[in-house]
C-alpha cells in the first residue's frame, strides 16, 4: 500500500513540474472576464524591424494581472499570434501569444530599399468598450513613400486573432507586411 502511495506521490510531483514547464502552451478557462485594457504609452522601438505587442490581462490562478506591452523583432516567415481572451458561452479562454511559421510572409504589400522612418510615440487612449484591443500605429508603404497609420481600437473577433502590421529586414530590402486577421 505504501508503495502505491509513494508511486502516486512521485507521479503528482512529476506532473506538477511538467505542467509548470508548459504552462504558457495551455489555454486558461475561467468564468471571470478580463478588465478593460490599460492605457499604455508606446515609446520608440529599438529598430524599424520591431513591432508593438499591446499589453494584456493574464490570469495568475486567483486574479487578473496586467502584463505590459513590449516591442518584438519581426521574423522572416513567422507571424506573432498575440495573447488574447476569447469569450465562449459562460467561459473566458486565455490564449498565450506565440510565433507561427508560415510558408511565405502573408500580406506582403511592398518590398522597398529605404528603412521606415522612426516610430511615432503614441499614447493609447482609454478603450471605448471592453471588447476591443489596441492596434499600434505604424509606417506603411504607399505611392513610393512611407505613410504613418495612427493606432486604433479594434473589436475582437471569435476564432480569429489580429497579426500586427510590421516590417521585416531582409538583406538590403525592407518588406512591409500589412496587419491582418488570422483564424485560430
Amino acid at each position: 500500500m505504501s508503495r502505491i502511495i509513494r508511486s502516486l506521490f512521485v507521479l503528482f510531483v512529476v506532473a506538477g513540474f511538467v505542467s509548470a514547464a508548459h504552462a504558457d502552451s495551455f489555454t486558461v478557462r475561467i468564468g471571470v472576464p478580463p478588465p478593460p485594457p490599460r492605457v499604455e504609452v508606446i515609446a520608440a522601438p529599438p529598430s524599424p524591424a520591431h513591432f508593438w505587442v499591446a499589453g494584456h490581462w493574464r490570469w495568475n490562478g486567483h486574479r487578473h494581472v496586467w502584463v505590459g506591452g513590449r516591442w518584438l523583432a519581426s521574423r522572416s516567415n513567422e507571424v506573432w499570434m498575440r495573447d488574447h481572451w476569447e469569450h465562449r458561452g459562460t467561459e473566458w479562454l486565455y490564449h498565450p501569444g506565440h510565433w507561427v511559421k508560415v510558408g511565405h510572409e502573408p500580406g506582403v504589400v511592398a518590398v522597398v530599399a529605404p528603412a521606415p522612418p522612426p516610430f511615432k510615440v503614441e499614447t493609447v487612449p482609454p478603450p471605448p468598450r471592453p471588447d476591443v484591443f489596441w492596434v499600434a500605429g505604424h509606417w506603411r508603404w504607399d505611392g513610393g513613400t512611407h505613410v504613418w497609420v495612427p493606432g486604433m481600437w479594434e473589436t475582437r473577433r471569435t476564432q480569429e486573432v489580429w497579426v500586427a502590421a510590421h516590417w521585416v529586414h531582409h538583406g538590403p530590402e525592407w518588406r512591409y507586411v500589412g496587419g491582418h486577421w488570422r483564424r485560430i
